[in-house]
């Protein structure tokens, strides 16, 4: 049987139901790798958030956004 025939009609186009479908885990482990390789870049420039790591972290984060809007 496939999902839609599981769930009551409308009930997957709730916003709660469809946050609850990503798979939470695998995004965080994805924040964690970001972060990790803006922490590398940030001791590699001298403690520095420019020029790399800063910019690393608004493109992960706007992406991340995107990522989770068209999940």
């Amino acid at each position: 049987m496939s999902v839609s025939a599981l769930t009551r009609p409308g009930e997957r186009d709730r916003l709660v139901v469809k946050f609850s479908e990503i798979d939470w885990l695998f995004s965080l482990a994805l924040c964690l790798i970001a972060g990790a390789g803006a922490l590398m870049m940030f001791s590699i420039a001298g403690s520095s958030w420019e020029p790399w790591a800063g910019a690393h972290l608004l493109r992960f984060g706007i992406m991340f956004v995107v990522m989770v809007a068209l999940a």
